[in-house]
């Protein structure tokens, strides 16, 4: 027979048991915890992956109402950089559209539409003049397919901007594929009351077409400020449709998405295949209509008249043009450039301050020379791979200030180059040398050293590095050196690719490291060149060097 003390402790236990219980049946309660139950949450969270949002978007307090109907109202397979959770949208959007990238481009390159789109975002997010001042209400948005890779994509949220990677819209017959990716904008009700849609080369340098469009949709609004609408310019060419769909404003609604779908699958193939669409369906519908004024969408410059180009205020140019034959050919050149130099520093600085990963790989936008650049150095770069592919320069220890300075600007200079100023090491260390050298490496995909003792003729800063690294790209080797000096066979500059990381890394391990203690400068660099043999290219002068501007104790011998 149980001891009654023992019984009495076999009952308060129970007891406590199911006071516990009790506890955290509640603790999982809505009531309690301000949120639904874990069971709740976690159906909710897979809708949500199923949606192509990512589970951890959710976050684990009371969601913000607004931001379920937002979710609820996004389109299937749908997938936002960043989500509405990370930031809630404004009530209207500027959408431009990059659909897809060629797979041919190599790893560091931007194709020319990419780079109208970063130009476009640049102008509404980070233009000084703030053309999407909070009173407007309105957030800037790209959207693409998924075929624009990561790198892309990066460079582009960067800048601020709202991704939708949405599926292509595609229609396929014995002789047509095209894409209609257009008409996703009218999926997007519940999200945006009212959407200005760009073309991704139409380009505004100094006017914002966004309060004038706010503005002339309330005048046509009236009295209904919730009544439907649709406005777009006038095409320029006659057999192009109705309107022009490079310049839209529009109320999203699904319906219309619907009915414009259903209409697209009977459409012929044609360049203008969009603007015969919507411009024949919003004919017909009772969306409010409003012929927003041609100098929003110029269209081509160069086959405007003197008069058009003097009041043009959207520009549909490609950014750079590599197929210009002069000069002329670029509207409005040192704006051009000016907007050029202002994105790069944005890019460059975002890419010096991040730690190495994907950040530090997203292509930038390239250096462009001066306005009184010739048209020929102009045309071999914008056609140059090498314009994509980011360059250190390192000055070293024992350098005077004046060259170290030189330096600086040579790099400054368009904001061709990031400029490391290495005072832990100085010239003819190569030993130290190889070990910094290999740590910029990772993060740039030429490195150049120039020797600290040269003395050049003051023009330095005038070159465009990226010719020079246009030529030595075409060589298709790890190392170049120069002919810089007239008397002895001396290079003053010493320029590493990527590519050679793993030949370095392994000759530092090897050589620099193993034998360290044995050999001296002199004796390492004849190893060096001999660990690249046949890797090594040498190229005309970099640098005009004074008689008696080189020193072989320093520099770089040209022993191949």
């Amino acid at each position: 027979m149980p001891h009654p003390r023992n019984v009495a402790v076999a009952r308060i236990a129970i007891v406590i048991v199911i006071l516990l219980g009790g506890l955290l049946l509640l603790s999982r309660s809505s009531v309690f915890q301000g949120y639904p139950t874990s069971s709740t949450s976690s159906s909710s969270a897979t809708r949500e992956a199923s949606r192509g949002r990512p589970v951890d978007a959710v976050p684990p307090v009371l969601i913000d109402p607004r931001i379920r109907t937002l979710n609820a109202n996004l389109p299937d397979h749908f997938v936002l950089i960043p989500t509405f959770e990370q930031r809630f949208p404004k009530s209207r959007a500027v959408f431009t559209i990059l659909p897809s990238f060629p797979e041919n481009i190599s790893a560091n390159d931007l194709d020319y539409n990419t780079l109208s789109v970063i130009a476009q975002a640049y102008t509404f997010l980070q233009n000084p003049s703030e053309w999407l001042k909070p009173e407007l209400d309105t957030e800037y948005c790209v959207m693409i397919t998924e075929r624009v890779p990561s790198r892309i994509r990066q460079s582009l949220v960067s800048l601020g901007l709202r991704l939708y990677i949405a599926p292509a819209i595609v229609f396929e017959d014995s002789d047509t594929v095209f894409n209609l990716m257009k008409l996703h904008m009218w999926q997007l009700e519940g999200i945006y009351s009212a959407i200005i849609y760009l073309d991704m080369h139409l380009q505004f340098l100094n006017i914002s077409p966004v309060p004038a469009m706010w503005s002339a949709v309330k005048s046509v609004q009236g009295l209904n400020p919730n009544a439907p609408f649709f406005g777009a310019t006038k095409p320029w060419k006659e057999g192009t449709g109705l309107i022009s769909t490079g310049f839209m404003v529009l109320t999203p609604s699904k319906k219309d998405y619907i009915k414009l779908l259903r209409l697209a699958r009977n459409l012929k193939r044609s360049d203008y295949s969009d603007q015969e669409l919507i411009g024949n369906y919003f004919i017909n519908t009772k969306n409010l209509y409003m012929q927003i004024p041609s100098e929003y969408n110029t269209m081509y410059i160069s086959e405007r008249t003197p008069a058009e180009k003097k009041t043009a205020i959207g520009i549909n140019q490609i950014f750079i043009n590599p197929s210009a034959t002069s000069t002329s050919e670029i509207f409005k050149w040192k704006t051009w450039q000016s907007v050029t130099l202002n994105m790069r520093s944005i890019q460059l600085q975002i890419r010096a301050n991040a730690p190495p990963g994907l950040q530090r790989k997203a292509p930038i936008i390239p250096p462009m020379g001066s306005s009184d650049t010739p048209f020929p150095i102009w045309k071999k770069l914008v056609t140059s791979p090498a314009l994509y592919e980011p360059l250190a320069i390192m000055s070293l220890g024992n350098a005077s200030d004046p060259w170290v300075n030189r330096q600086r600007d040579l790099a400054t200079t368009n904001l061709q180059a990031i400029h490391f100023n290495i005072d832990t090491v100085s010239g003819g260390e190569h030993s130290e040398l190889f070990s910094v050298m290999h740590r910029v490496m990772l993060d740039y995909e030429w490195t150049l050293v120039l020797d600290p003792s040269a003395r050049d003729d003051g023009t330095a800063e005038s070159k465009h590095l990226y010719l020079m690294l246009t030529d030595a790209r075409a060589t298709g080797k790890d190392i170049v050196l120069f002919r810089d000096c007239k008397v002895e066979k001396i290079s003053v500059g010493l320029l590493v690719r990527q590519s050679a990381m793993r030949r370095f890394i392994r000759f530092q391990h090897e050589v620099v490291i193993a034998k360290k203690a044995s050999i001296g400068s002199k004796e390492l660099w004849p190893l060096f060149l001999e660990a690249f043999k046949g890797r090594v290219a040498v190229l005309p002068p970099f640098l005009a060097v004074t008689e008696g501007g080189c020193s072989s104790q320093t520099a770089f011998p040209i022993l191949v």
